[in-house]
């Protein structure tokens, strides 16, 4: 090797040094915002999901009551049905229609509840458990809903 390689070799390993030391220093800056940012993630991701995972007040079940009586509405019917949970029964339903289906209201009771209602709206009755959503059964929901209907 000649003088003029051994130099131009130091030179560039000084220089290589140099950039290596600013390439690590951009990396621990990086690492730093990471960890900033993946704290900043990871609380944004705790708080959602326990938003969607908690339930709301509305939507706690009387684990008491036989079943739950609840009102699905589906553009201008309603499903006047029982389950143990009408939350999960409104996102079954959901998944088989292709139509936004919205939980107007449901109540603790017992089965046969859903039959006494079904028979007080019988002029409204579309099919199965099936009702016209008009004025009258909007009122009979509102009625029940606001405990001037008591079942």
């Amino acid at each position: 090797m000649n003088r003029y390689t051994c130099s131009r070799t130091e030179k560039l390993t000084d220089e290589n040094e140099k950039q290596i030391i600013k390439l690590e220093e951009k990396v621990r800056k990086i690492r730093i915002k990471l960890d900033s940012l993946d704290s900043e993630l990871r609380s944004y991701l705790e708080d959602t999901i326990s938003e969607l995972t908690s339930i709301p007040q509305e939507w706690a079940l009387d684990p008491d009551a036989e079943c739950h009586i609840y009102f699905i509405r589906c553009i201008d019917s309603v499903k006047i049905g029982y389950s143990k949970n009408p939350h999960q029964r409104l996102r079954a339903l959901q998944t088989a229609n292709p139509n936004p289906l919205e939980l107007l209201h449901s109540f603790p009771s017992f089965q046969h509840t859903e039959s006494l209602i079904h028979q007080e709206l019988n002029e409204h009755h579309i099919k199965l458990e099936w009702f016209k959503y008009n004025d009258e059964v909007k009122e009979f929901i509102k009625d029940i809903k606001n405990g001037k209907k008591q079942y």
